[in-house]
């Protein structure tokens, strides 16, 4: 089976918040960007180099405050603080987002290829782009958030045998957390610290067969 996954954009992306939890409250942890049209696409980039780095340090420092206490925080200080400190030297969000995904990839051993959307033909239409970019890289199966039901047109991916499925968030495991209750609303970085090299099995367990 063939899988593949995109990351949609939007005119108001979150990627640029960070939701950690301290002990009495959500933190949230975003950076400075601006639009610009260059080459007729609009590109979202930082603001100046000074900024970048600010806001990689001050991101940084906010997750060890946080999560320094965590059980396996000493064990990915290092391959996330390289996340960090590589995402210091880049300009674009686009490019922050896709070293960001792909390292958190190999920390948690996913060996799935990324690639680009610009990388294919573009075509008009939201789920016609979706089916033709599946039918490009060989995809039998489409996994995709909830939201996305709203616009979808599940017939179009049936009429090209490509599978369909919602994503479900409700039966996600918890795990032990530094400040209970549990919250779910967290990154991935708040599973990585709390489970290591578990962290896997914890997100598997909510995706459907």
């Amino acid at each position: 089976m063939n899988l593949f996954f995109l990351t949609a954009g939007s005119t108001r992306p979150k990627i640029n918040v960070i939701e950690t939890r301290s002990r009495r409250k959500m933190v949230y942890s975003g950076f400075p960007f601006q639009l610009r049209k260059k080459e007729d696409q609009r590109r979202i980039s930082m603001k100046s180099s000074w900024l970048i780095k600010r806001w990689a340090k001050e991101h940084w420092e906010r997750i060890r405050h946080s999560y320094s206490k965590a059980i396996y925080f000493q064990e990915m200080e290092e391959p996330i603080g390289r996340l960090y400190e590589a995402a210091s030297k880049m300009e674009r969000l686009s490019e922050i987002n896709y070293s960001l995904l792909k390292g958190i990839c190999e920390i948690m051993g996913i060996k799935k290829r990324i690639t680009w959307d610009t990388d294919y033909t573009q075509i008009d239409g939201k789920t016609e782009r979706l089916v033709r970019l599946c039918k490009a890289v060989g995809a039998t199966d489409y996994l995709s958030g909830p939201a996305a039901r709203d616009y979808i047109e599940p017939d179009l991916f049936e009429q090209s045998d490509i599978r369909l499925h919602w994503m479900d968030y409700s039966g996600y495991p918890e795990y032990s957390q530094l400040y209970p209750p549990f919250e779910h609303c967290v990154s991935i970085l708040d599973l990585l610290f709390h489970t290591g090299e578990d962290a896997l099995q914890y997100m598997t367990g909510c995706v459907p067969k």
